[in-house]
């Protein structure tokens, strides 16, 4: 592998924003669906109000692809690919043990233990925190494939990201027998909440490739500009599509979609909703001024912070809502919006702290390993170095004040990777 030097990539904050919105909505969702069924909300709060929803994981899923071109990407074929690489590794595992711990979070209060320990075991799935699995299995094989992918002309993406769609639609003509599990993780299962690694890595895909116009940062300014409208224009043709194909019966089919009609296996009216959807509000959050950006902080907490959010949400909703206050069923439905508003404000602070509490003792590292010393211990002198205090008053001088500034430009630079690093 060859080395070359490469700038730190620096955090976008409209992609924080965006990835945040996407949280925001599965919150939105989880708690209303996780305290009413269906037939106990409204039909305006199936449509429009949990239809919006619809938008949450494949703007995650869109804004995820995006970021590993405007992260990772530049980092592959650098001294910082190795290290980066297993980040990344153990990234994909810590997901993974979250998403086992969620399960039984999800299911312990009023599923059998038998069936806890099949999906603990993937022999079934939860509808709840699935897309933790595809997550959790896309960060192990970025790795693997990104190298391969930085290599490859605009062309070959393109058609590597249709390949691996047409691939996907020709399995699931294909009968995997008593080995369903398997066709539900590759491709999805009717009737099961599981998201396909490739049909929503074909997205992924999609989203490295728009991303790539937003790798340099030189001419990010530009490039972002460019890739709302290219994302805008997109979604208004995906929308329009939809729109004219279902017309006659939009509002049925759009009732049906807010009651996740079409989205395991994913089916054509609900991919032309939710990815027509999703690319233009990727479009408006790349065009946020900054009045905008401030108003919308709190998504961007949220967003910088997603993995936490999440967590913390199924947590408070299955176990904060459900087992401690009890208050399946036992709410309206304006009362379950009312505690999502209180979960998202949690869920806010929560995550401030939390990244407050991370770049703390990120920190306290950095300042223990190849921090700034004290002043003590720069003029100390060791065993093996006795003779230093036969030297001159003078040179003992500039050689602790070049020493301190040393340690403080490496502790600076330390401070800026920490701002800059990527969170998910």
């Amino acid at each position: 592998m060859h080395s070359r030097p490469t700038e730190t990539p620096s955090r976008i904050d409209a992609l924080d924003a965006a990835r945040g919105f996407a949280i925001a909505l599965m919150i939105l969702s989880h708690t209303v669906k996780g305290l009413l069924p269906f037939k106990l909300m409204p039909d305006w709060g199936i449509v429009p109000v949990h239809a919006i929803t619809k938008f949450s994981s494949t703007l995650f899923i869109l804004v995820f692809g995006i970021t590993l071109a405007v992260v990772f990407l530049p980092k592959v074929g650098t001294e910082q690919w190795p290290v980066t690489r297993v980040k990344l590794w153990k990234r994909g595992l810590l997901i993974f043990i979250s998403y086992k711990l969620l399960v039984w979070v999800q299911m312990f209060q009023i599923y059998p233990k038998e069936e806890i320990i099949d999906t603990l075991l993937s022999r079934r799935f939860p509808d709840f925190v699935e897309i933790l699995q595809f997550y959790g299995w896309f960060l192990l094989l970025t790795p693997i494939f990104l190298p391969m992918w930085s290599r490859l002309p605009f062309w070959g993406k393109i058609l590597t990201c249709y390949l691996l769609g047409a691939s996907s639609m020709l399995l699931q003509q294909v009968d995997f027998g008593d080995f369903w599990q398997l066709k539900a993780i590759l491709v999805e299962y009717p009737r099961t909440y599981c998201f396909g690694l490739m049909p929503r890595g074909t997205m992924v895909l999609f989203g490295l490739i728009l991303g790539d116009r937003l790798v340099d940062q030189k001419t990010r300014e530009r490039s972002t500009r460019e890739l709302s409208a290219v994302c805008l224009l997109l979604g208004t043709m995906l929308l329009g599509t939809f729109v004219l194909l279902y017309y006659p019966q939009l509002q049925k089919t759009v009732l049906a979609i807010a009651k996740n009609a079409g989205k395991h296996p994913p089916k054509l009216p609900f991919m032309l909703y939710s990815i027509g959807g999703s690319l233009m509000l990727i479009g408006l959050f790349l065009r946020m001024t900054r009045a905008v950006r401030i108003l919308l902080s709190p998504l961007v907490t949220i967003g910088r912070e997603s993995l936490f959010c999440f967590n913390f949400h199924i947590v408070v909703i299955f176990i904060g809502y459900r087992y401690l206050l009890d208050l399946r069923h036992h709410v309206t439905y304006p009362q379950a919006l009312l505690l999502t508003g209180s979960l998202l404000v949690l869920s806010v602070i929560g995550a401030q702290l939390n990244g407050w509490t991370k770049t703390w003792r990120n920190y306290q590292n950095a300042q223990a390993g190849e921090g700034e010393p004290s002043d003590t211990d720069l003029v100390r002198a060791d065993d093996d170095r006795v003779n230093e205090r036969s030297r001159p008053i003078t040179d003992l001088a500039r050689d602790f004040a070049n020493r301190r500034g040393e340690n403080r430009e490496e502790l600076q630079r330390r401070a800026r990777r920490l701002r800059e690093r990527p969170r998910f």
